[in-house]
């Protein structure tokens, strides 16, 4: 999981730069699931196709989210946030 709190602005050699490190870590057959990413970074994220590219990998509003959800939080899954 990758907390994006800190995370202000991007530019446009960003969504490749993460799309490549979402290739790395599925051949290592790892899950990328990002978390607190802000509504700027979302929205500038929602124009390419990272959302397609990172699933099964999921977007949370909070790591506390996140961390429910991988472990198997019943609750968490059914509150899940469409982004």
């Amino acid at each position: 999981m990758s907390i994006f709190s800190s995370v202000s602005s991007i530019d446009e050699t960003a969504p490749e730069s993460l799309k490549r490190l979402i290739d790395n870590l599925r051949e290592a057959k790892i899950t990328l699931h990002l978390s607190d990413v802000k509504g700027m970074i979302r929205d500038q994220l929602k124009l390419t196709d990272i959302f397609d590219v990172l699933a099964p990998g999921k977007f949370f509003y909070t790591a506390d989210e996140a961390m429910r959800f991988l472990q198997g939080d019943k609750e968490i899954v059914k509150t899940l946030h469409d982004v």
